[in-house]
């Protein structure tokens, strides 16, 4: 073998150890590749398996329930309760338990009145969320017999789910637009209801009643009797005017307890009502005081104004004015309606009128003398 052709096979060698080189080269990062597919399999079975188990576990959790008892009890029967359960956390289902006399009635009432009393037997509910975002569940019981009540409660959350009771001083004054105003007059002894548990704010009041409201609203018990309240007595500007009523006493109570079986109870308020220089038109007959005359809102508001200039000091060298209700103008009712919404005591309506002939309501008159009552203060 010359020279030449030793060096053309050792250029084959070369190449046939560069071919072997690359081939195996080849098969590494081939194995390596395998490696790593396997190791990203590995990791992406990991990760699937963390997540089962976690997803696992939370539903695990939800499937189980948390129950919790609560129990409250009433001393008497109420004319009207709502039982409230509120969670800031999640939904929950709710059941009330009634005393067990009390149940017994309720499937009496049910057997009686058919699917309408059996709908009230329903106690089971589940959770409703408001837009506040918060989760509740009211009861509302109207009557609620006196006894022990329990509430189950069951949810997935681990929250102490709060239990509240909402009880109305009358039983038809639940969340109306009056309640606060008028459970003010009630603790003061202003105004009182109608009889079963109720104040029907909506029916129409009488003159009596209105005038009473405003009596009392105006002064002060004082032993046997009562007098005007210093506040209404010291935003008299007329000094004698002041003094003059300062001195007066009415409403005495043995003199009403002597005479309320023989006179009508409005009597003695329509007396002291003319202290003020309010006179309303005589009843000739004590039969006429009971048809209970009602009143509007124009006669309402020239009553108010009355007592309003009174308290600018009118009657200064005459006396203390006189205001005879029945016999004001059309007019003049008018004006006295404009003026009260103007100090801001008298409200319109939506609508945009102020409907002065209107009957002025229960619920309205003690709105209004209350209203009064702040103005008053102010001035």
């Amino acid at each position: 073998m010359n020279g030449l052709e030793k060096k053309e096979q050792g250029k084959l060698n070369i190449f046939g150890s560069q071919k072997k080189a690359i081939i195996s080269m080849m098969r590494i990062r081939k194995a390596e590749s395998k490696m790593a597919i396997f190791f990203i399999i590995i990791i992406i079975a990991s990760i699937a398996a963390a997540f089962w188990l976690f997803n696992h576990k939370i539903i695990a959790a939800k499937e189980e329930l948390i129950e919790q008892k609560k129990q409250f009890s009433l001393y008497a029967k109420e004319n009207y309760i709502e039982v409230k359960l509120e969670s800031l956390k999640g939904e929950f289902e709710a059941e009330l338990l009634w005393p067990s006399d009390q149940v017994e009635l309720r499937y009496e009432k049910a057997a009686d009145k058919k699917s309408k009393g059996r709908k009230s037997m329903s106690t089971n509910q589940m959770a409703r969320q408001s837009a506040d975002g918060r989760w509740a569940v009211v009861w509302t019981l109207s009557p609620a017999e006196a006894g022990e009540y329990k509430v189950l409660v069951k949810s997935h959350i681990r929250e102490d789910i709060q239990l509240s009771l909402y009880q109305p001083l009358f039983a038809d004054l639940a969340h109306h637009w009056s309640e606060k105003a008028v459970e003010q007059f009630y603790r003061l002894g202003i105004v009182s209801g109608t009889g079963n548990g109720k104040f029907s704010p909506d029916q129409a009041i009488s003159q009596a009643a209105f005038i009473k409201m405003v009596v009392l609203g105006l002064s002060k018990e004082e032993g046997d009797y009562y007098r005007w309240s210093s506040n209404f007595i010291t935003s008299i500007k007329n000094e004698q005017l002041g003094r003059e009523l300062s001195w007066q006493q009415f409403l005495q109570k043995k003199t009403y307890e002597a005479t309320r079986e023989k006179i009508h109870w409005s009597v003695p308020y329509y007396k002291t009502a003319k202290l003020l220089g309010i006179h309303v038109e005589k009843q000739k007959e004590q039969k006429n005081l009971s048809k209970q005359t009602v009143f509007s809102r124009a006669q309402a508001a020239a009553l108010l104004l009355h007592i309003l200039k009174l308290q600018e000091g009118e009657g200064k060298d005459t006396g203390i004015p006189s205001f005879m209700l029945q016999h004001i103008s059309s007019q003049s009712y008018h004006k006295a309606v404009e003026h009260m919404v103007r100090l801001g005591i008298m409200n319109g309506y939506s609508d945009g009128s102020l409907k002065p002939e209107k009957e002025l309501t229960r619920a309205e008159a003690v709105q209004l003398v209350s209203k009064f009552f702040e103005q008053m203060e102010k001035r």
